[in-house]
């Protein structure tokens, strides 16, 4: 079984579950408290943590990975190419103007976008302290699973834009050697 795999099977193994079968590409399970959902990938691996959210102001407070036990998340360290924690919530459409979005996203640039007729999503892009980067999708009319299908697309718009900036250095050594055997 792959590393990911194995990773997958000591978590489930903690609460008493019933892992993904060997080879098994897909894993959902609702272990009461937090719900996880493994994919795997030709390049990578993806565990989501998802729970129900609070009202409690603020959105990132309470992230889902919480649930996590932090000796497996550290069986993770050194393999983690993106970390996001993204929130779902109902209201009215924001202004880049607005306090809450400042409070929330202090650093520069703040970024937002109306997407799907009927949401909006709100980022900064920065990696925080804890080695998340955090994005806050506002349903603002969204239909029916369309939140859900935005998370999963945020996901791997966080994923890919990560694995894009992987291979910066290597495009702008490129670059250099190609000007240099251009002047040449």
């Amino acid at each position: 079984a792959s590393r990911a795999h194995k990773l997958v099977q000591a978590f489930c193994a903690r609460f008493g579950v019933a892992p993904p079968s060997p080879g098994a590409q897909h894993f959902v399970h609702d272990f009461g408290h937090v719900r996880l959902r493994w994919e795997r990938h030709t390049e990578f691996c993806t565990c989501t943590f998802v729970e129900n959210g609070s009202e409690d102001g603020d959105p990132f407070g309470k992230p889902a990975v919480r649930h996590a036990p932090n000796d497996w998340l550290e069986l993770l360290s050194g393999s983690v190419l993106a970390a996001c924690h993204i929130a779902v919530e109902r209201g009215e459409p924001l202004d880049f103007r607005d306090e809450r979005l400042k409070r929330l996203f202090p650093a520069p640039p703040l970024v937002g976008s109306r997407i799907s007729n009927g949401g909006e999503v709100w980022t900064d892009f920065q990696i925080g302290p804890d080695g998340y980067s955090r994005i806050l999708l506002r349903d603002i009319g969204l239909q029916e699973n369309q939140a859900g299908r935005m998370v999963q697309r945020l996901c791997e718009l966080e994923t890919y834009r990560i694995m894009a900036l992987l291979a910066l250095p290597v495009a702008r050594e490129s670059t250099q050697a190609l000007g240099a055997m251009e002047g040449e």
